[in-house]
């Protein structure tokens, strides 16, 4: 197992990843997950008409808000889902060499 380790760093020292508009792979396996597992659901939606209850802004007002908490969603959830790949991954690594 340890040579197969060795022989895949090498592999990717020598041949860097392209992980696309991504900055890494955890970012790459993140917005891969996104486009298969809509964020998007019942409850998600009903808050945001919860919201736009709740403020008094016009149209264009209410869509910048909408986009900023929108963006903040996003940014939350991608880096609870990279931690939970680390997470995971050291959990894996404590088993094996445990």
């Amino acid at each position: 197992m340890k040579e197969l380790a060795v022989i895949l760093k090498k592999h990717f020292e020598q041949n860097s990843p392209n992980y696309g508009d991504a900055d890494s792979v955890l970012d790459m396996l993140y917005w891969h997950y996104t486009e298969y597992s809509s964020p998007d659901n019942e409850k998600i939606v009903n808050q945001f008409a919860a919201l736009r209850k709740l403020v008094n802004f016009s149209p264009k007002e209410y869509d910048q808000v909408f986009y900023i908490v929108s963006d903040l969603c996003l940014e939350h959830g991608r880096l609870a889902f990279q931690e939970g790949i680390r997470l995971g991954m050291l959990l894996i690594h404590g088993v094996t060499d445990g």
